[in-house]
């Protein structure tokens, strides 16, 4: 997987506490996450755009940190990202508008998600999920995280003179 620039990310996650998350919401992710996460918890990349964005492409504005100081009860947090914590509670247990097999990993500048799926029929392809109701079913993207991060450039390749 391609090196790729983040910035402002929030204080690092161990192994141990990434492991204990994992299992707690009984989660099933790509070990090519994990890396990444491990490295970067959450944050701005440095390359954003996944294909054209004004034709059929997509933007990653902020990967979800992790919060290993999350209380559900208690929106006191330090983090100034958005978390997978509260995007699990608030989208899929609270609200249920994210289907239980997606694992939010991050979001556009409108606040749709970029998933990694869980089911066991197609494991760790990347979907985009619109919170907007533009899309009845999740969008696929490509097969896998490692395709996704090696497949972001910079969007001003993109961007029209």
């Amino acid at each position: 997987m391609k090196e790729l620039n983040v910035s402002e990310s929030e204080k690092p996650i161990s192994k141990t506490d990434l492991d204990l998350f994992i299992d707690s919401y009984n989660l099933k992710i790509p070990d090519s996450y994990k890396q990444f996460i491990l490295k970067n918890n959450g944050g701005y990349p440095e390359f954003s755009a996944y294909g054209n964005p004004y034709e059929d492409g997509f933007v990653i504005d902020v990967f979800s940190c992790f919060d290993t100081e999350y209380d559900r009860y208690n929106s006191s947090s330090e983090v100034a990202l958005p978390s997978v914590n509260d995007t699990i509670d608030t989208h899929q247990v609270l609200e249920n508008n994210i289907p239980k097999f997606l694992f939010s990993f991050g979001l556009d500048e409108g606040g749709n998600d970029f998933c990694i799926s869980m089911r066991d029929e197609d494991f760790g392809t990347i979907y985009a999920f619109y919170m907007d109701g533009t899309a009845e079913e999740p969008v696929f993207i490509c097969d896998s995280f490692e395709q996704f991060i090696n497949g972001l450039e910079d969007i001003g390749k993109y961007e029209e003179d």
